[in-house]
């Protein structure tokens, strides 16, 4: 039996479920948040239509986020499932969705933040 870490005031198990609790409950959130976006956004093309191009690519911006939080509340599963039966796979599982997650989310900052960088100094050649 392998002794577990503490952290602050808790074990690392606990800290493991507080995580994953969270990510479910951040995830489910974040659907009905988006289901809610959805049909505004329908509601909104059905009396504007000049805006239509506008509306369709919103539109499959909320479908593809959807998707990620579905994926994410299924990962806050994955999460609290390795943590309860102390599934190695499954913790590992996690991290490496975390990891590329957040990968990918940090170059898909710096690309905007260099983006809005090159569109405002001037051009000297």
């Amino acid at each position: 039996m392998q002794i577990e870490r503490r952290i602050c005031c808790c074990g690392s198990s606990s800290w493991t479920k507080i995580i994953g609790w969270y990510e479910i409950i951040a995830s489910a959130g974040g659907m009905i948040l988006i289901f809610l976006g959805m049909v505004r956004v329908s509601d909104v093309y059905s009396k504007v239509g000049i805006f239509g191009l506008k509306i369709e690519l919103l539109k499959q911006i909320l479908v593809h986020t959807l998707m990620l939080c579905i994926l994410s509340l299924a990962m806050g599963i994955v999460l609290l499932l390795g943590s309860t039966k102390s599934n190695i796979s499954q913790l590992r599982a996690w991290r490496i969705y975390t990891a590329t997650w957040l990968f990918i989310f940090s170059a898909f900052c710096i690309s905007i933040c260099f983006e809005r960088y090159r569109s405002v100094t001037p051009n000297t050649s």
